[in-house]
């Protein structure tokens, strides 16, 4: 059996046994179900096919991993100011005092969504096949990211194209990095910033509570809708910019693929 079966296996195995035990006792943390099948699909493969030799990119000083994290954050928060305020700007979305921050939404919700979705799609299988098919990966697992995503509420084609170029965005990041802590930063900013705070919805998914909410009589294609910012034609222009400065950015910078994980000489 090849280590990425195996972490699919792996992965699918746990999946129904956990979301098994969780929804029959605590329904509302079912994300978390997730989160700990792509987490224990990563260590088995690593400890067993890979034999401990795979490099996943968690494993940092905490000041390195948080000044990663942070530097995310704000790359997020950089690319939602743009967003919003060509948004504000060109329609008549508003944002108005809301009721306040959904902690325990962060808690069960987006965090474990993340920690999911980077695991599953910058982790082991990415950098397994990012290793095997080269620049090949990057689009390929992209797709496979905007597609688990089609059943969203609100979704269009726009939005999905959206969800690509975030996936693709996400990539290289991992690649300028080697480590998981930038993208999952910009992968937590993003969904906190845009949903619980500003007000928009995330992927579809309204929060319970938010800092501010959205008015908006815009049209779809540049408010984002039901979806939500990442629903919206300007998103697609601005990311795709970074896709392409970051992408520039990586290609400088002549990365080196080693045997133990895609490794390059690591940023000081």
């Amino acid at each position: 059996m090849t280590p990425l079966a195996f972490f699919v296996l792996v992965y699918l195995a746990t999946l129904m046994l956990v979301s098994w035990a969780v929804v029959r006792t605590h329904p509302a943390w079912s994300y978390w179900a997730f989160c700990f099948a792509a987490a224990a699909a990563t260590v088995l493969t690593v400890r067993m096919p890979e034999r401990g030799r795979w490099k996943i990119g968690l494993a940092a000083p905490p000041l390195v991993a948080l000044r990663e994290l942070g530097g995310g954050i704000v790359f997020a928060a950089a690319l939602l100011w743009a967003i919003d305020a060509v948004i504000t700007s060109s329609t008549d979305l508003r944002h108005l005092r809301n009721d306040g921050f959904p902690w325990r939404e962060l808690a069960v919700v987006f965090i474990p969504a993340v920690l999911h979705e980077e695991l599953l799609f910058r982790g082991y299988v990415y950098q397994k096949l990012r290793r095997a098919t080269g620049w090949f990966a990057i689009p390929f697992l992209a797709l496979v990211f905007a597609a688990l995503h089609g059943g969203n509420a609100g979704v269009t084609r726009l939005a999905l194209a959206n969800i690509f170029v975030a996936g693709i965005l996400l990539a290289l990041c991992y690649d300028r990095y080697r480590r998981l802590w930038f993208p999952i930063g910009l992968h937590l900013g993003w969904n906190v910033i845009s949903g619980p705070l500003l007000g928009y919805n995330v992927s579809g998914y309204a929060s319970r509570t938010t800092v501010f909410r959205t008015i908006s009589s815009g049209p779809p294609s540049i408010t984002g809708g039901v979806f939500g910012v990442e629903g919206s034609a300007v998103t697609l222009g601005i990311m795709a910019a970074a896709v392409a400065a970051l992408g520039a950015s990586n290609m400088m910078r002549r990365p080196r693929v080693s045997t133990a994980g895609i490794e390059s000489k690591e940023p000081q």
